[in-house]
């Protein structure tokens, strides 16, 4: 990772420091009884947490969304906090999708799958931020800050908008994102017989529908100032 990507995920810092705290805000709401959350699923509110995070004492006006994990506790909590982090992302998502002509759902699923909501993360490998992008291919999409959420997930969106137009087929984008074109060239124009990316595909698919249930309301609220995809 370069000198100046590395300065840029320092300037993240104060970036993470707010989402945490709207996280924060929005679990004190559902533990005040905004929603309930049983042992085998999440109840998500969105839409209303930059009201949230300005004040704790303000009502929350947003969509409240039911996610059915399937899982006891402590796992359950855990994905509570990546779905929260994730649909803190969803009216900038909204907004990219549309410009994109994408599926936001799908969108928010790949950003949950690679990098959980976490705009500073990077991979043993060098990918960088929410979608998990490397330096190249990230440049190849106007990529200058990788930390940067906006611009993240466009030069994400944009590859996967690639991918899907190729392939033509959601499991072998998401294959390809995960592998590289050059792995499913090599297995026949199929998925890649490797462990790590079948489950990629599968956990994205599951994340997809999950996300998809909660309705276009969620990621509804954007500003709509993207401009084109390619822009």
């Amino acid at each position: 990772m370069s000198r100046r990507w590395a300065g840029l995920r320092s300037a993240a810092v104060g970036e993470g420091c707010r989402q945490r705290l709207v996280r924060l805000v929005m679990i004190a709401s559902l533990a005040c009884g905004a929603g309930k959350a049983d042992a085998g699923g999440v109840v998500m509110i969105v839409g209303g947490m930059p009201d949230a995070a300005r004040s704790a004492s303000a009502p929350t006006r947003g969509v409240m969304l039911t996610f059915d994990t399937g899982n006891p506790l402590p796992d359950a909590a855990r994905d509570l906090h990546t779905s929260l982090r994730v649909m803190a992302l969803a009216p900038l998502v909204g907004d990219i999708a549309r410009a994109c002509g994408l599926d936001a759902a799908l969108l928010l699923a790949v950003i949950h799958a690679e990098s959980a909501g976490d705009l500073r993360v990077i991979s043993p490998k060098g990918a960088v931020g929410l979608m998990q992008l490397m330096p190249a291919t990230g440049a190849q999409y106007g990529l200058s800050d990788p930390f940067d959420a906006r611009q993240n997930i466009l030069a994400g969106a944009r590859f996967l908008g690639g991918l899907l137009q190729r392939y033509r087929a959601r499991e072998l984008a998401l294959a390809a994102y995960n592998a590289g074109e050059g792995a499913v060239a090599r297995h026949g124009g199929r998925i890649p017989p490797y462990d790590e990316t079948r489950a990629y595909v599968a956990k994205v698919l599951r994340l997809h529908a999950r996300y998809a249930r909660g309705g276009e309301a969620a990621w509804r609220a954007g500003s709509a100032s993207i401009g084109r995809c390619g822009s």
